[in-house]
């Protein structure tokens, strides 16, 4: 990222003071009631650039809206606690959008300006290049915490409250010492590649999950070759057999093989298999005899055939030759 997720700096005039000379003394609440810019004053406020028709900007919107409660509690926590406040800073062109927008929101919003004056004005002072933006300011109201809230909100959501450069750099420690526990390289099921535990793989420091469509940072799943990207949570690794096991598993299937080797050889050199033996042989004898004599019957059987038939014909021809002599 070419800039730090904090942006300590100091303006020359507080938000408040900024927002009435520029002729706004009032806020908006989401029923179109008005208060007091004073509201502001002594709390940590986020400036809120969206747009109704940008749907990355209603994703961001929901994300807030899942997280507002939440640090509005931690805020007022403890004795010493500050209070927090989103404003709605509209980049609508329309009245209607505007509203549309704001009915959706619990926190305050600034009046709408059909020329967009304000929103131009908010936005140069703040440097602010795109929607939708998270702008956060000190409770001093002069103090620049970071321009880049929208990043911090996505990668560590209510924790990153109260967004000081210390507490952030102690979510980046944890979330590192965290990351350092996990595989360096996994497959996901959905992707060809082999996806690799990187951190912030784009200079901008975003990334779009490929999975959920929702926006992230910090670290992921990452493949260069496809800028495929996956939040951690969102990856579904496809079962890999360690090496070790693999091995484990071969040397098992091995063993048995021997064992199982072993054991017919004993069984060849039983004593109940040398007697099975030497009976298979004779039977073999028996069958060999045993065909040999049928065979010899057989023949016999032919002869007496035969000498049976020649003194048939030989009667025959001899009761012939008497009949025709008388």
């Amino acid at each position: 990222m070419p800039q730090p997720w904090w942006q300590m700096a100091r303006q020359e005039m507080s938000l408040v003071s900024f927002l009435r000379s520029n002729g706004i003394t009032h806020v908006l609440r989401n029923d179109e009631s008005q208060v007091e810019t004073k509201v502001l004053e002594g709390k940590i406020v986020g400036l809120l650039f969206s747009v109704e028709s940008n749907k990355s900007c209603s994703n961001f919107v929901n994300k807030l809206l899942g997280i507002y409660d939440e640090i509005q509690k931690i805020s007022t926590a403890g004795a010493g606690g500050v209070g927090f406040e989103v404003v709605f800073v509209s980049g609508d062109t329309d009245e209607a959008s505007f509203k549309q927008s704001m009915k959706k929101m619990p926190w305050l919003a600034l009046p709408f300006d059909v020329k967009g004056a304000t929103t131009a004005k908010l936005a140069r002072r703040f440097k602010v290049e795109v929607m939708p933006s998270l702008v956060l300011v000190g409770s001093n109201g002069t103090t620049l915490l970071s321009r880049y809230g929208y990043s911090l909100v996505t990668r560590f959501g209510s924790k990153a409250f109260p967004f000081t450069q210390e507490h952030i750099r102690d979510l980046e420690k944890v979330e590192d010492q965290n990351a350092s526990k996990l595989p360096v390289e996994l497959k996901d099921g959905a992707h060809e590649h082999v996806l690799l535990l990187v951190k912030d793989p784009y200079d901008n420091a975003m990334f779009t999950c490929d999975k959920c469509q929702e926006d992230g940072c910090g670290w992921c799943y990452h493949c260069k070759e496809c800028s495929y990207d996956l939040h951690l949570d969102c990856i579904k690794p496809v079962p890999k057999t360690p090496v070790k096991e693999i091995k484990d598993a071969k040397d098992q299937i091995k063993d048995k093989k021997d064992q199982i080797k072993d054991a017919m050889d004993q069984i060849k050199d039983s004593p109940s298999t040398q007697i099975e033996g030497k009976a298979g042989a004779m039977m073999d004898t028996f069958k060999q005899r045993k065909g040999s004599t049928s065979v010899a019957l057989i023949s016999v059987v032919l002869i007496l055939l035969t000498l049976l038939w020649v003194l048939g014909f030989l009667g025959r021809k001899f009761f012939l030759e008497k009949k025709n002599a008388a």
